[in-house]
């Protein structure tokens, strides 16, 4: 029976483990968690998952390209540090999500970025555990300056990619 608890335990460390690195969490900073508010965050994770990632299409709005110009990224296994990024551009339709990976600059680390437009806002870096933050942590809605391009700098966002100091341009594009 022993042997079987101590099996039990071990497992559930190491789901515990694996499930904190998905949230984004350092050793560190899970550790000084209490295991109350580490059940609630786990809890929470797995409702954010089973939700559906698409964001309902409101509006036929126009195309975009993104560029993701510069900045820095939280990025594993650590979570512990902030890597500056390569620049990234994609574009964006209405109804579309993109989890895009960020790749540093001068190490081999990355992390991945997610970003749905609905056709009038765009969605960046959704929590993996705060509820009200699981369609993004940072929100940019349709402005008519778009359509010669606009540039959004000292963007900060606190979802998974946790991005610091970015410089985000968003530009429409014209109809196909």
């Amino acid at each position: 029976m022993y042997r079987i608890t101590l099996a039990f335990a071990a497992t559930l460390v190491l789901v515990g483990c694996a499930s904190q690195r998905q949230l984004g969490f350092s050793d560190q900073q899970w550790q000084q968690m209490s295991p109350k508010l580490q059940q609630r965050l786990l809890a929470n994770y797995t409702q954010i998952k089973r939700q559906t990632p698409l964001p309902e299409k409101v509006y036929a709005g126009p195309r975009l390209m993104v560029y993701l110009l510069k900045g820095k990224a939280l990025m594993p296994p650590t979570f512990d540090q902030s890597y500056s990024f390569q620049v990234k551009q994609f574009e964006l339709s209405p109804g579309e999500c993109h989890v895009l990976p960020l790749l540093s600059i001068d190490t081999n680390h990355s992390t991945q970025l997610q970003v749905c437009y609905d056709g009038v806002t765009v969605q960046m870096d959704p929590s993996r555990y705060e509820l009200d933050k699981s369609h993004g942590t940072i929100q940019f809605t349709y402005n008519p300056i778009w359509k010669r391009g606009f540039t959004y700098d000292e963007i900060t966002t606190t979802g998974y990619a946790r991005l610091s100091h970015a410089s985000i341009s968003i530009k429409a594009l014209p109809p196909a």
